[in-house]
């Protein structure tokens, strides 16, 4: 069996309520209106009744034409009154009319009194037919005016809904079907109703959750691979270079006597050894899952020890700023100095060996330790600054660009965060965080 929709269920719902409050309504004035009916024939026929023993105001046996008349005329006129008569004090009539076509509803009879003495009664009887129409007019009325209420409620309801409702759900409908097919970039209507949004900021923040794990999955995978093909050839390469060094070696020693530049060209054969060595070195660390080994450790220690491992041409002035607390981590200080030897020379690299390098270590929180570097080079264009941190990507002509990469890991590892800010012709800024060690 086909189930109905939300937006359906929700609009025959409320029709049906108001419905049924309609329907109690209309019942309910419509008992109001008939007791208020048989009140107001109660007051007539008392009023009737006074008029008519008023009119004959003496002796029953000295009635003539004229009062009859004056009766029948009264009676004529009051369309409330079914039947009329008056009899002596014997029970004898001596009066009687009546309508043919009307059914009495109420009948009120009175005494009729000269000189205190009875000499006579009146019986009247009234009919609630007028009021019966006026009630079945009203309740027609109301029947009609309640119809007209829930057509027009149909249709404000059903655009209500398909503007506050039905679209909206749509709309998240699609998103999770977007989502569900890997296109986690679908834009989220911004028009939407204070209800749906909560909803929309959580699509919006597992879509981006998506996003990310699917690009640091990308990342992992490109890793993985550089790490296969470096494992492959590794061993390989590292036995050439062996191979190609020790030649050198041996050559320089049988050759130290020939010219310069025979000497220049064996140099320049091992500094490509030493390069290609780096090379493989940076790719087995890139790709290294070896355990951390964690200590206690005082972070401003370990930026200053890089700060003098990576020895600064005098040409770049550095200016540290420490706290005068110590910054306590659980850190491996080895990796955590890889880090940021790869920060801080790329910086002075990208001065060109000139320019200011400030580093900072502050404590922005009770929570967390935070090492800034911001350098006084050209910046990173901005269409780069979602690459920086990609194995194999770099601007320089030297390099293979895995520093960024490996310093991004060691990070991660650390359970940190690393920040770039970058404006062209003004430098660029890495801001690294890290979890301060609870005792």
């Amino acid at each position: 069996m086909k189930r109905l929709s939300i937006s359906r269920n929700l609009t025959v719902s409320l029709l049906i309520t108001v419905l049924a409050v309609s329907a109690i309504g209309i019942f309910v004035s419509y008992y109001i209106a008939t007791q208020r009916t048989g009140a107001d024939l109660n007051e007539k026929a008392d009023e009737y009744l006074a008029f008519i023993v008023n009119t004959v105001g003496e002796p029953l046996w000295y009635l003539n034409y004229r009062h009859l008349k004056e009766i029948g005329s009264y009676f004529d006129k009051n369309e409330h009154m079914t039947d009329l008569s008056i009899t002596d004090s014997s029970g004898k009539e001596i009066f009687s009319i009546e309508r043919k076509d009307s059914v009495p509803a109420i009948t009120k009879e009175s005494d009729i009194y000269y000189d205190d003495n009875r000499v006579g009664r009146v019986r009247l009887s009234l009919t609630s037919r007028a009021h019966d129409q006026i009630n079945r007019q009203f309740l027609w009325s109301s029947v009609v005016i309640t119809l007209s209420i829930l057509l027009i409620l149909i249709i404000t309801i059903g655009l209500l809904l398909r503007r506050f409702l039905e679209r909206p759900l749509n709309d998240l409908t699609e998103i999770a079907r977007s989502y569900g097919s890997g296109d986690y970039n679908r834009p989220v209507r911004k028009d939407v109703v204070d209800e749906f949004k909560m909803i929309v900021s959580v699509f919006q923040k597992m879509g981006e959750e998506i996003r990310n794990q699917m690009s640091e999955l990308k990342e992992k995978e490109r890793l993985a691979a550089i790490g296969e093909l470096s494992g492959n050839i590794s061993h390989e390469m590292k036995n050439s270079l062996g191979v190609i060094d020790s030649s050198v070696y041996y050559l320089k020693m049988r050759l130290k006597d020939e010219g310069e530049k025979v000497k220049a060209h064996l140099e320049r054969i091992k500094s490509a050894v030493v390069t290609s060595d780096g090379i493989i070195k940076s790719l087995a660390d890139l790709t290294r899952t070896d355990a951390l080994n964690l200590e206690r450790l005082n972070l401003i220690d370990v930026v200053a020890g890089s700060i003098k491992a990576v020895d600064p041409p005098e040409t770049a002035k550095v200016i540290e700023t420490y706290a005068e607390e110590e910054m306590e981590i659980h850190g491996d200080p080895e990796a955590l100095g890889m880090a940021f030897r790869n920060i801080i020379s790329n910086a002075i690299g990208s001065m060109d060996g000139k320019g200011t390098l400030s580093i900072a270590v502050k404590r922005p929180d009770e929570h967390q330790v935070e090492v800034s570097f911001a350098d006084t080079g050209p910046g990173i264009a901005r269409e780069n600054l979602n690459k920086i941190f990609q194995p194999l990507f770099t601007t320089r002509a030297r390099g293979m660009g895995f520093g960024l990469s490996m310093t991004k890991m060691i990070i991660e590892k650390h359970h940190g965060d690393i920040y770039v800010k970058s404006e062209q012709g003004k430098g660029t800024t890495f801001t690294v965080r890290l979890p301060v060690h609870m005792n």
